[in-house]
């Protein structure tokens, strides 16, 4: 049985993906499997996939009717094999002493967070300054103001987890599932570590196809609505956090709204479903969101209630 079970959605990834597989295959520890699960791509993805298979026994090839990431990563999820589970994405890679560097924190810790480095569009690798506090209660609050990476990748988490919770991403969601998925994990995690020394993962913002990449009011909207479920998972544990990060959230949503579309946006809160969404005038006022940002929110406020 492997130690480690590393998962890959592909869709479309001909681009990038023999070098993110490259840079797996060669880690200085070797205990681990590949789960590559091919979601109908229309390009050479998956004969890229299959040649790999071919040539290393640690790499299973899974291919499904177009779903999703989401979809892709549960099949990976349904198969994997390992005590523990790595989330890579297709057109990122991995740094080669990743694995090797994580082995003194398993199987202590239930959730071991990496460094990561990001490519940037213009072509520098950068580190990423991504600086988890040391115990779990406030690294949940981090979590759900998401003012930490939320994202599933540079990231080992105890495939128990996940099965024993029935765990999985949920697939109606485009954007912040893996947010979601991350609330989940960490809460029913025992204890997790972050060794800021250790940089693993590079994640490739040159891929102007992501989804981040290409952000639509629906997709706003969408946050909002993992932000209403992670706060029923966690309750009035981190209320504060809460109202903070939905403040910010309708604030951002707000300013990516241009001349009649901020109408559309009044329009859309005034909805009998859609006022969940809207903070309080307290709410506004205790939200700890700057005093500009504040205006706003109030003047969305008294335009949905009053106009």
């Amino acid at each position: 049985m492997p130690l480690i079970s590393i998962i890959i959605p592909v869709y479309n990834a001909e681009c990038y993906l023999s070098h993110c597989l490259d840079t797996i295959l060669t880690q200085q520890m070797s205990d681990f499997e590949v789960l590559i699960v091919n979601d109908e791509s229309s390009d050479n993805s998956l004969a890229i996939c299959q040649e790999y298979a071919k040539r290393d026994c640690r790499v299973k090839v899974f291919d499904k009717p177009n779903g999703g990431v989401s979809s892709a990563r549960n099949v990976g999820l349904d198969n994997a094999k390992g005590d523990y589970v790595m989330f890579v994405d297709a057109d990122d890679w991995m740094l080669p002493e990743a694995l090797a560097l994580s082995m003194p924190y398993i199987p202590k810790y239930d959730v071991v967070k990496l460094g990561a480095m990001v490519k940037m569009p213009g072509g520098n690798i950068e580190k990423m300054e991504i600086k988890w506090p040391e115990n779990l209660n406030d690294a949940m609050k981090c979590v759900v103001t998401r003012t930490i990476i939320v994202a599933p990748w540079a990231s080992l988490i105890r495939r128990s987890i996940f099965e024993d919770n029935n765990i999985r991403f949920d697939t109606n969601i485009v954007i912040g599932e893996d947010w979601l998925v991350t609330a989940q994990t960490m809460l029913k995690a025992e204890n997790f570590v972050a060794p800021r020394e250790i940089y693993a993962y590079v994640y490739n913002r040159t891929n102007k196809n992501s989804c981040t990449s290409n952000l639509t009011f629906a997709k706003h909207i969408q946050q909002l609505e993992v932000l209403d479920r992670i706060k029923a998972l966690v309750g009035n544990r981190y209320n504060r956090e809460y109202i903070y990060a939905k403040a910010l959230f309708i604030t951002e949503l707000k300013n990516a709204m241009r001349g009649a579309d901020r109408a559309a946006l009044v329009k859309w809160f005034k909805e009998p479903d859609n006022r969940k969404y809207l903070l309080s005038f307290k709410d506004i006022l205790l939200s700890g969101v700057s005093l500009g940002k504040k205006n706003r929110l109030l003047k969305l406020w008294f335009n949905v209630n009053f106009l």
